[in-house]
């Protein structure tokens, strides 16, 4: 292979045992615990109750619901216990109106182009004044006001024929600065995260 007459040498940059190497670790993991009978016959994934949610149509399939508990339900200990059933399937959880346990920050696009104007100093905010956004329409790359961007989710935004102009942000802010940029809402957040034991980035296993 390769261009021309060049050769194509492949290499490998992990070592080769890599994945016996973490197949044996989980195996030695799990073999630490007990996993009770009950883990291994949780019917939900099968049944359609309120606790579910349909995610297939597969016949003959034993897993065509996905457990969707209510936030409040998950704060209970029985609540967990289930949670751990299907995590310990690796199977998804999706977890219904976890905001009700939160302050009730507003998460309106300009509330936080406010708290992130309060929260950057005056080299940040000329440097986050042009952000990069994907033009989802015309599928390339476009730069845009900051402002401007959050002021097009209450006024809208078109093209000059009048289509609606669809923009996304390009990892923007950065993931490992959303703390600094926005701390409240980022506090938020992680409040909102269920089943904290497990998904508390801060605190969590």
């Amino acid at each position: 292979g390769g261009c021309g007459d060049c050769v194509l040498e492949l290499k490998r940059i992990l070592p080769l045992t890599l994945m016996s190497d973490l197949e044996h670790k989980a195996e030695t993991f799990l073999s630490s615990y007990n996993i009770s009978p009950r883990m291994l016959n949780c019917r939900c994934s099968s049944l359609e109750t309120e606790m579910t949610r349909k995610a297939a149509s597969r016949t003959k399939s034993s897993d065509n619901y996905l457990f969707c508990p209510e936030s409040l339900g998950v704060l209970k200990e029985e609540g967990l216990l289930h949670f751990q059933e299907h995590w310990a399937k690796g199977e998804p959880v999706i977890v219904r109106n976890t905001l009700d346990n939160t302050p009730g920050l507003s998460w309106e696009p300009m509330v936080m182009w406010r708290a992130l104007c309060e929260n950057v100093n005056s080299t940040a905010s000329s440097q986050m004044s042009q952000v990069k956004a994907i033009d989802c329409l015309a599928n390339c790359e476009v730069e845009i006001n900051t402002r401007h961007f959050f002021e097009g989710y209450s006024k809208g935004r078109t093209y000059e024929n009048f289509w609606p102009e669809m923009l996304k942000l390009k990892d923007w802010p950065p993931s490992d600065k959303f703390e600094d940029l926005l701390p409240r809402h980022c506090d938020e957040f992680i409040s909102a995260l269920p089943f904290q034991e497990y998904s508390n980035p801060r605190t969590g296993i």
